[in-house]
């Protein structure tokens, strides 16, 4: 594919490659690749924490930011990166604008009349309670506020040259998909397969164990699984249990592993805290199989890593897990439902020829799916078209080989809930 120069909008707070930053992690994940290509990339980021150099053809713009009060921050954002663009454009003429994860509602409109194509995402779901909804406490200034968003959201949208979508479930952001359908794209994350492999480390020998490794809160389905883990204890009293992130306050950390050292099954039970992302990878290949009974998770890489460790897999058919899961690889169950996740987990543990035959599933369906390589091919070839289709003066979207939205993905793995 040709050179590109490609204006990077990152309006996450943080731009790294090695702390726990989902949407700097993933950004980051893009660019290294893109800058491996030769691509000349000039990033918008309002802050970054890098330990590995990046190369001589990407150029951080830092964004200043003197308003930290929503929504006005965005707003002052928009207007720095437009000046920016603005300033840039005259003398490096960028083929085209990339606002990446997550996508602000709204953020790429300060974009508009730039006279390149816009590409928005990835998208991934909306939690059932979306940490980025606007609320009042009146409730007519509530809907009000949604209706004001809901508008915006068609704006942006229908402006976009491409929209890139990691799953079916996230098109809960898209208010009237079906009008722009052909602008969709799939395009689900990397990850680095040579670092996150099954031949790291064995669990042969080793006591039954499940892993847990997400952020210790209600939303993931972390109480859930303790409930659960008591009824996998009774019918196992050697399994163990790592629970492997952070709450949102010590204090809360503390108090709920004080609660659990209290049950007669608390003993089997490790708290770890925050651990250095290096340490993932061992703890992945050290237990038996990986859990995360989450109530609608949008898009876990925790999930993605574990399976290209060759781990099996117990989630929930909530947000974008269905699709991130392959037939084969795990066990979906409902949300909220200890006793199905206890028996979930169970069978995975008690049948050990079928726990490795989903961690081998996973493991091929991660090499042929998230290696950053067939990623950034796709990514690529989005790019291409926009880009032509804007030189040959082609409706934004329209391709010749239009394919209906669903058939973009892979089918939904509901048939598998609580396969057992």
């Amino acid at each position: 594919m040709p050179r590109r120069k490609i204006f990077i909008i990152h309006p996450s707070d943080l731009l790294t490659d090695h702390l726990s930053m989902g949407d700097g992690l993933v950004a980051h994940g893009f660019i290294r690749e893109l800058a491996d290509r030769g691509h000349e990339l000039h990033i918008a980021a309002r802050a970054v924490d890098l330990q590995s150099p990046i190369t001589g053809n990407v150029i951080l713009h830092m964004i200043p930011q003197r308003v930290s009060k929503r929504p006005f921050d965005r707003l002052e954002y928009m207007f720095r990166v437009r000046t920016l663009f603005n300033e840039l454009h005259p003398r490096i003429r960028f083929d085209l604008a990339h606002q990446m994860n997550p996508v602000f509602t709204g953020l790429s409109l300060c974009m508009l009349g730039s006279g390149v194509p816009i590409v928005l995402g990835t998208y991934v779901p909306i939690w059932p309670d979306d940490p980025d909804a606007i609320s009042s406490s009146n409730h007519y200034a509530t809907a009000l506020l949604h209706g004001a968003k809901r508008v915006v959201s068609l704006m942006q949208q229908s402006n976009a040259d491409a929209l890139l979508l990691t799953s079916p479930a996230a098109l809960n952001r898209i208010p009237r998909h079906r009008r722009i359908e052909t602008r969709i794209h799939a395009l689900q994350h990397g990850i680095d397969t040579s670092l996150f492999s099954p031949f790291q480390e064995r669990t042969e020998g080793k006591v039954p164990s499940i892993l847990y490794l997400s952020n210790v809160h209600p939303k993931k389905g972390v109480f859930v699984l303790l409930d659960a883990f008591a009824m996998v204890y009774r019918r196992s009293p050697n399994v163990r249990l790592s629970v492997v992130g952070k709450a949102d306050s010590i204090e809360e950390f503390d108090r709920l592993r004080t609660q659990v050292e209290k049950e007669p099954w608390g003993k089997n039970v490790k708290f770890y805290g925050k651990v250095p992302r290096s340490q993932a990878v061992e703890l992945y290949t050290s237990h038996s199989v990986y859990c995360l009974p989450s109530f609608g998770e949008p898009y876990a890489t925790s999930v993605i890593e574990a399976m290209s460790c060759g781990r099996p897999i117990v989630t929930t058919n909530a947000g974008g897990m269905p699709y991130l899961v392959p037939e084969g690889g795990g066990i979906l169950v409902p949300p909220g439902d200890s006793s199905k996740l206890a028996a979930a987990l169970i069978y995975v543990l008690e049948n050990p020829s079928v726990a490795e035959s989903m961690g081998r599933c996973n493991r091929d369906w991660v090499i042929g799916r998230h290696t950053w390589g067939s990623v950034i091919d796709q990514l690529e070839s989005v790019y291409a078209q926009v880009i032509d289709n804007r030189s040959t003066g082609i409706e934004a979207g329209s391709r010749k080989d239009e394919v209906p939205l669903q058939g973009m993905f892979e089918k939904t793995q509901d048939s598998r809930i609580h396969r057992l």
